[in-house]
């Protein structure tokens, strides 16, 4: 029912693997649980959260003059099924966004290697929090607070990390959070990977420093001045342009306009999600402007570049690292 929160859980979310869903070389990112929808609603505003599958979003979406609307891309149904994180709408990063080279790291002394997420790459992405299932904490008709609490395992460190939604009719704010729960330094970053739909027409406007551009493997090699920024600044159609590079010096906000479908959606970020990753590969409908805290491989980075080049914190015991992100959405015949 519109304007309650509810749970859904039915056959079809129940969890299983399909002979495809085995061959998939992203295995690593299926979650397998079974499958609880928590909805929130504002108006005709939707947010649907899967806790059991790395605290994901699942849709953002407005029901519009009875059609629906998706601000976040559309998931299938089997994805959600199957427990597929990497194919939801988006997802927590944390206790790192991006890469980790080979998985490994030197960290006060001692060598932490973290398993790969995919067969076909040595490298560990996007953290522990997107694989793991998040409780319920509280929720409400329009709010709702999410929790994963991280035992020591490949990485070393306890910490609970925390999602807090709120949803009103026109804007969804997330703020993502982690804290250090164990007795030594440790070291983090955070961020959000939202996919957004595109199509021929879909233009990006944000304001962005030098990037880091990258090997084949999508690993960091040197910084420099981007050829896009100068049209992200004035607006740029999303199509026009391959990207899948993390840029510095961001301006914590980004407009994304789809002119043929009368609508925008507005992004506004804190500190310290101070770097954007903008990927826009070729041959897909969806795109990504992931505020993050920290760069591709930050860790192994940190002792060779000033922190602002790279991001990421220490924290010490008790210490909290948090930011929120913001997605106000508006209709054209809105501002009439």
């Amino acid at each position: 029912m519109r304007g309650r929160c509810s749970f859904q859980a039915d056959a079809n979310a129940i969890f299983a693997l399909s002979h495809n869903i085995v061959n998939n070389p992203d295995i690593t990112s299926i979650v397998p649980t079974t499958t609880s929808l928590l909805h929130l609603n504002a108006g005709q505003a939707e947010l649907v959260l899967a806790p059991q599958i790395g605290g994901s979003i699942v849709a953002y979406r407005d029901l519009r003059r009875g059609e629906t609307v998706n601000w976040l891309r559309p998931v299938p149904m089997d994805a959600v099924t199957a427990g597929a994180v990497s194919a939801m709408a988006s997802f927590p990063l944390v206790p790192w966004s991006s890469r980790l080279r080979n998985g490994t790291f030197m960290f006060e002394g001692r060598q932490i290697t973290l398993p790969p997420n995919s067969p076909s790459s040595p490298h560990a992405i996007h953290g522990i929090g997107r694989y793991k299932p998040w409780q319920i904490v509280h929720a409400t008709p329009s709010s709702a607070l999410l929790r994963y609490e991280h035992v020591p395992d490949a990485w070393p460190f306890s910490f609970v990390t925390e999602q807090e939604f709120a949803l009103n009719e026109h804007e969804l704010s997330i703020v993502l959070r982690v804290r250090n729960t164990g007795d030594q330094t440790m070291p983090a970053g955070i961020g959000h990977h939202p996919y957004f739909p595109r199509n021929a027409h879909t233009t990006l406007t944000t304001s962005v420093g030098q990037a880091w551009f990258n090997d084949q493997e999508v690993m960091p090699l040197y910084i420099a001045p981007h050829p896009a920024a100068s049209e992200l600044a004035h607006g740029t159609r999303v199509d026009d342009h391959v990207l899948d590079n993390v840029f510095l010096d961001w301006s914590h906000h980004a407009v994304i306009h789809w002119p043929d479908q009368a609508r925008f959606l507005t992004m506004h970020t804190d500190t310290p999600f101070d770097y954007v990753v903008l990927y826009s590969p070729s041959g897909v409908d969806w795109f990504c402007v992931e505020p993050v805290s920290n760069t591709t491989d930050c860790f192994n980075l940190m002792s060779q570049y000033p922190r602002h080049e790279v991001g990421g914190t220490l924290l010490q015991p008790g210490q909290e690292l948090a930011a929120r992100v913001s997605l106000r959405t508006e209709f054209h015949e809105d501002r009439r």
